[in-house]
C-alpha cells in the first residue's frame, strides 16, 4: 500500500512564502510537477525542472518533462520516476526550478528563474477523508502574484542598512574631470 508523503516547500529567496504538499508515494514526478504548477498558478509553457539532491547541495539526478534520445547530460522524464524511488532518506530533497517563457512574436523568451525547494518532512499512511495529492498547509503567495505589492513595504536589512546612506550626496566640489 502506498505511503503519504509529506514536503514542506519554500520558494528560495522569498520569506513569505511556504507550502506542504502530500503526495502519495506511488505517484509520479511528472504528476507532482502538475499539481504543484497548477495550484501555484505556472502556465504550462513554462519549463519546469526538478532536480534531486543531498543535504550539502550536490546535485544527484535531474529531471525533466521530456528527455531527448542521446543526451549526454543523462536527464530522465519526470513520468518515468515515482517519489518513493528517489526519496529514500531523510538526506534527500528536491529543488523544482521554474523558468518562466513570454512568447514574443516567433519565440520564447525566459523571463524569470523562480526556485523552490521540496523537503520531505513526514511519511505516513493515507487518510481515507483526504484526497491526494493535496495542499495540507498553505502561507503566502508566489512571486509575480497580486498579493506582492503586500511585501513591496517590507524592506530587506540591506535595504534598511542603505536608508541611513540615502541622504548622502557626496561632495561636489571636487571636478570630474580629473
Amino acid at each position: 500500500m502506498a505511503k503519504v508523503i509529506k514536503f514542506r516547500m519554500e520558494q528560495v529567496f522569498r520569506e513569505h512564502f511556504v507550502r506542504d504538499y502530500e503526495f502519495l508515494s506511488d505517484s509520479t514526478l511528472f504528476e507532482a510537477n502538475m499539481f504543484i504548477g497548477k495550484e501555484l498558478g505556472h502556465d504550462v509553457c513554462d519549463m519546469k525542472t526538478f532536480y534531486l539532491a543531498d543535504n550539502n547541495g550536490n546535485i544527484l539526478e535531474t529531471y525533466d518533462t521530456f528527455t531527448i534520445p542521446d543526451d549526454e547530460e543523462g536527464k530522465c522524464a519526470m513520468d518515468k520516476v515515482r517519489l518513493c524511488d528517489i526519496i529514500t532518506s531523510a538526506d534527500r530533497h528536491l529543488i523544482w526550478i521554474v523558468e518562466v517563457m513570454k512568447f514574443y512574436g516567433d519565440f520564447f523568451d525566459s523571463l524569470i528563474n523562480m526556485e523552490y525547494s521540496l523537503q520531505p518532512i513526514d511519511v505516513s499512511d493515507p487518510k481515507p477523508e483526504f484526497t491526494y495529492p493535496r495542499v495540507a498547509f498553505a502561507h503566502g503567495d508566489t512571486f509575480g502574484s497580486d498579493d506582492d505589492e503586500d511585501y513591496e513595504d517590507e524592506k530587506s536589512i540591506f535595504d534598511e542598512m542603505m536608508d541611513e546612506f540615502g541622504d548622502f550626496g557626496g561632495d561636489d566640489s571636487y571636478d570630474d574631470e580629473y
